[in-house]
């Protein structure tokens, strides 16, 4: 009997010091896992943060050297658009408009749609002058380009008969162009206005129908007149 309760006696004090030796073990490893961890997270948090930096340093790159190179022509081919698509012209014969849009913008947005209840308007808001003040060419290739313009215009307010009732009035504008090479010649394919309050950019754009066509919206100042 002395000897079993002996037994049971080293038994227990051996397993005792067993768990207090694992623990004295553990602990200090859990320790530094956690400390590993904590030093890790932040790392890896910094790590995207460092990518996304430079991912957006790249892109402005990029945009700085289409825009030198090619925003003399997409200046000239935006205020082009703009002084023909809102001209007299335009709204007395709205076959015009084809010379200088394409689909989907022309169907949606061109005077042909009216038919002969243009000419029952009280009056048509014609352009007298369209500036580009601000620009950022996003994408180029010889087949299509993306901009982004801030455009100053001034119109006249003329009724179908060719009264002019006010002249000159303000009505700039910033948004998004996107333009096909078609027939030898630029048109406007999609437009996307990104006028100010940015909640109403953003409210516009949830439910925009030709996502594909504009593409991901550009980062930074979508409206700059500076």
């Amino acid at each position: 009997m002395r000897d079993g309760m002996n037994f049971a006696s080293r038994t227990r004090t051996v397993g005792v010091g067993s768990i207090g030796e694992q623990l004295v073990i553990l602990i200090p490893v859990a320790l530094v896992l956690l400390l590993s961890i904590g030093c890790i997270v932040p790392g890896l948090l910094d790590g995207d943060q460092r990518a996304t930096q430079e991912a957006r340093r790249v892109t402005a790159t990029a945009e700085a050297i289409l825009t030198d190179k090619h925003g003399t022509e997409v200046r000239r081919v935006i205020e082009d658009f703009e002084m023909r698509w809102h001209s007299l012209e335009a709204h007395i014969d709205p076959a015009i408009q084809a010379e200088v849009a394409t689909e989907p913008f022309l169907t949606w947005f061109g005077n042909a749609k009216y038919g002969r209840a243009i000419y029952n308007e009280p009056f048509w808001l014609v352009i007298k002058s369209a500036e580009v003040k601000n620009l950022r060419v996003l994408e180029y290739n010889p087949e299509r380009f993306k901009a982004l313009a801030s455009v100053a215009r001034t119109v006249d307010k003329i009724r179908p008969d060719g009264m002019v009732l006010e002249s000159s009035l303000p009505a700039g504008h910033c948004g998004i162009y996107v333009f096909v090479h078609e027939d030898g010649v630029w048109k406007l394919s999609a437009y996307f206005g990104t006028d100010p309050p940015m909640d109403d950019v953003i409210r516009d754009w949830r439910y925009f129908p030709w996502k594909e066509i504009i593409g991901e919206l550009p980062e930074g100042e979508l409206c700059d007149w500076e």
